[in-house]
């Protein structure tokens, strides 16, 4: 098995002639409302996927307000009316709320098609946001921080996340508080909807066993009712993050067997400032995940570190850029100097040209694989658009190709390489006390004065 791995991965990054499929047809509009509808026609199986996308999220949320999008998610589909109505429609959904987005995706069978989009344009048009229904899904979100807190690693995610967005850290928070959470009212959230879930701040996606023209007409005849609202990124704009004053150090405990941790920057963003040096974000991704890397080979190949990765977070609104690393407690400390030595050779050394190549041709694959399953390719629309842009997310490929040396330096030197980071470290407490891995050990190993 490990030697058909290596020939494909061959066949993969070396092979150029290798055709890749080409993407599916992508047909888009926007209605009168301002809904921008995607159609996307595969009609290899009898399945449709439809997902609502709504940019909202953490990016809208004040502390009052923070974790109140995830809740308005849980209300949507929540009384006992609404959910029958699913059961009938055959439908599986799984919505989700992250840092800028809220998205309600269902998939289900064409003649089943109509039926859904009312489902949503009912509840996006009409939410039945009523006290009884309220208290009920603060609990099962509620339920969730629980579950989410009992996670190994979730302690240090928090500690990390409130120094990187040190001014606004409600704004990066997709879980919220238990204390905005439980205080929400029903006037609370209509506030919300009325504000952000409008059709000129969402986006449709329609893609499998489909015609682009029957999805449009029946589109522009659900939707038409729901009335567009004033934007709501010009009457409420987006916080502006702060730089970091400095660099910190963030040690967690918990009963793991290996030191793990990160260093995490605040990088560019999807839109606006730094988002001509997103594309080389993506691919430096790509570029330092291939096992032939100087990065790899510098960091894990070696033994040094157990794993290395460095990556973009994208985001619309400052994306973080991460370099998480685990290492064996006897060489932690070898590896930390390591990480921040590559870091500089990686400017260096390694961002040939044949190894961007090697990285498009891994996005390329990426994004090929993407293409084989119809509800994976309709996420990546989703999530394209939450960034920057449909348009954006389907010529990232082309856009990745373009990407040059003097980019990735540009990238390293404005983001990264002598900027504050916040690291963050997690091991045991019996290794912690044996090896005296505390913040003061780790501050010097890295250079973090206070």
């Amino acid at each position: 098995m490990s030697w058909m791995k290596g020939r494909l991965g061959l066949l993969m990054l070396v092979g150029w002639a290798i055709p890749v499929a080409a993407a599916p047809q992508v047909h888009s509009r926007r209605l009168d409302n301002g809904l921008e509808v995607v159609v996307v026609e595969r009609h290899a199986l009898p399945l449709v996927t439809v997902e609502l996308a709504v940019r909202a999220g953490a990016q809208v949320e004040s502390p009052e307000y923070n974790g109140l999008s995830h809740l308005f998610e849980h209300l949507f589909g929540s009384d006992e009316d609404r959910r029958a109505r699913l059961r009938e429609l055959g439908v599986k959904t799984s919505a989700f709320t992250s840092v800028e987005l809220v998205d309600f995706p269902f998939s289900t069978t064409p003649e089943h098609l109509e039926g859904v989009l009312t489902y949503l344009r009912d509840g996006l048009v009409s939410p039945r946001l009523h006290s009884e229904a309220l208290k009920r899904e603060q609990v099962g979100v509620t339920n969730e921080m629980n579950q989410m807190e009992s996670m190994a690693g979730q302690t240090l995610y928090r500690e990390v996340h409130r120094r990187l967005w040190w001014k606004y850290p409600s704004y990066k928070d997709q879980l919220g508080t238990r204390q905005a959470v439980l205080g929400a009212t029903p006037e609370h959230l209509r506030t919300l909807h009325a504000r952000y879930f409008v059709p000129n701040n969402s986006l449709l996606v329609v893609a499998g066993d489909v015609r682009a023209a029957d999805v449009f007409a029946q589109v522009e005849r659900v939707f038409r009712g729901w009335a567009r609202a004033p934007d709501p990124f010009e009457l409420y704009p987006r916080v502006v993050h702060p730089p970091l004053k400095g660099s910190e150090v963030v040690v967690d405990h918990e009963p793991v067997g290996m030191v793990k941790g990160g260093f995490h920057w605040q990088g560019p963003s999807g839109e606006g400032p730094g988002a001509e040096l997103a594309s080389a974000a993506r691919l430096l991704g790509y570029l330092t995940e291939d096992p032939t890397s100087h990065f790899q080979k510098a960091l894990v190949e070696s033994g040094t570190c157990v794993s290395a990765s460095l990556s973009w977070y994208e985001q619309r609104n400052v994306g973080p850029l991460d370099l998480d690393f685990e290492a064996a407690p006897e060489r932690v400390d070898e590896c930390l100097r390591a990480v921040l030595a590559e870091l500089t050779r990686l400017k260096d050394e390694g961002l040939t040209d044949e190894a961007l190549r090697a990285a498009v041709r891994r996005m390329e694959v990426d994004q090929a694989l993407d293409r084989e399953r119809t509800r994976l390719f309709s996420r990546r629309l989703v999530l394209g658009w939450s960034v920057a842009s449909v348009g954006a997310y389907l010529t990232s490929l082309e856009d990745a190709r373009r990407v040059r040396r003097e980019d990735l330096v540009r990238l390293l030197d404005t983001y990264v390489l002598g900027k504050p980071f916040v690291l963050g470290v997690m091991l045991s407490p019996e290794v912690a006390e044996q090896r005296k891995l505390d913040v003061a050990h780790f501050e010097r190993l890295v250079g973090v004065t206070r």
